[in-house]
């Protein structure tokens, strides 16, 4: 499976919160600042910003609950992905792409899980796609960057 990363995203292997959040899952979902931009798989929570400043906040609140984000110069429970870049600094668990969206009209950023840091396909094509609930193409970021000129 794989997940939607639209804007700046910021995801959190599931097993991680069910392991390591002070509460669990229960709190972690009481905790959840953006309900209109979250989505999970079995293996991925993703919740989508705007800006760096509530990235930055929001991954503050998951460290000081328990999750660990950066370690050596690696994403370990927790990573950042920018929709235009990908993840945006080292992570073995999770990999990007952006896949096409139907019939051509347009590209999907996203994000897969990676048992073990070895990649055995990729996302796309056979993958089904999770996406906030309620999403639409038609007016989604997806969509404006698409139009944005000399972007691909």
């Amino acid at each position: 499976m794989a997940v939607l990363c639209e804007g700046l995203s910021v995801v959190i292997r599931r097993n991680a919160i069910g392991t390591r959040f002070v509460g669990g899952m229960q709190a972690f979902f009481a905790m959840n600042p953006n309900r209109q931009t979250f989505c999970m798989d079995d293996d991925l929570v993703r919740v989508g910003f705007l800006g760096a400043r509530e990235v930055t906040q929001y991954t503050d609140m998951l460290v000081q609950n328990g999750l660990l984000f950066v370690v050596d110069d690696r994403f370990v429970d927790v990573a950042v992905v920018d929709m235009q870049s990908g993840v945006v600094m080292d992570c073995r668990w999770l990999r990007y792409t952006r896949i096409p969206y139907q019939d051509g009209i347009g590209r999907l950023p996203v994000c897969w899980y990676v048992a073990g840091g070895i990649d055995v396909g990729t996302a796309g094509g056979d993958s089904p796609l999770v996406c906030p609930e309620g999403w639409e193409y038609r007016g989604s970021l997806s969509e404006s960057f698409r139009s944005m000129p000399n972007r691909h």
